[in-house]
């Protein structure tokens, strides 16, 4: 009778066990494996590289329904973010939390532990993060993006009023790629020294006779900073080609 009992025991013993790992496991399964781990990096801004010295960054990125923000102020800039499975992940880092940001878009399909941010991937997350999640969350950007730069490499030129409209009404197809123009910015007095553009992309260039060189930009804002003077050009193309300039004191 006693080593009936005992038997008993033990099976039961065994019993909770098990369901004890099987539970175990299910709570991993929804608080950790429905997540994924990814190192972010921030490649040397054109400015830093310009003063020698780095800057401080705002970090903007979505998880479910909403927006996660931190400061980073490393100079190895870079940067862990936890994020769900199975959604589109906007990721912006920006410059003295205002300047043009760095970007990436991650989708359910990209199997990455580590990016390396990008000033073209950041125009598109500047203008998405401004939409609701729901909206964003389920883009294809790898198919998105391969159809942008059939037409061109510089997204600053995407018309961003044609596409949003059509990624918010459901509509986006071929047609809601379409370019805007650049235009020729004329010649403005400006303090001699070299001016160094916040994009990767576009040209710096030296004023030596108090006049900047004639500069073909689309619509947008433009920064270029003059690390001897301290100061940073600020150049508005408007819709119709207009623009407007000033200078303002450097904050780096």
């Amino acid at each position: 009778m006693r080593h009936n009992i005992c038997l008993i025991l033990i099976a039961i013993l065994a019993l909770l066990t098990v369901s004890s790992f099987l539970i175990s496991c299910s709570l991993y399964s929804i608080y950790n494996i429905d997540k994924r781990t990814i190192t972010v990096k921030i490649p040397q801004h054109p400015w830093e590289r310009a003063q020698g010295s780095s800057m401080w960054y705002t970090i903007k990125w979505t998880e479910k329904d909403g927006t996660k923000t931190i400061h980073l102020d490393s100079p190895n800039k870079e940067f862990q973010i936890t994020v769900p499975k199975g959604q589109t992940i906007l990721i912006g880092a920006y410059p003295l939390g205002n300047l043009s940001p760095f970007g990436a878009i991650i989708t359910p399909l990209d199997n990455i532990r580590e990016i390396t941010l990008n000033q073209n991937d950041g125009v598109m997350v500047s203008e998405l993060l401004e939409l609701d999640c729901s909206v964003t969350k389920n883009i294809d950007y790898q198919s998105l993006k391969t159809a942008i730069l059939k037409k061109t490499d510089d997204f600053r030129l995407l018309d961003k009023t044609t596409f949003l409209r059509d990624l918010q009404n459901g509509q986006l197809n071929n047609d809601s790629i379409q370019l805007c123009k650049e235009f020729d910015v004329a010649s403005t007095p400006l303090p001699n020294g070299f001016w160094t553009s916040e994009w990767e992309r576009d040209p710096s260039f030296l004023v030596q006779g108090s006049k900047s060189p004639p500069l073909k930009l689309g619509q947008g804002v433009y920064k270029y900073l003059n690390v001897q003077m301290n100061r940073v050009l600020v150049i508005i193309i408007d819709t119709n080609g207009k623009s407007y300039c000033y200078l303002k004191n450097n904050i780096l």
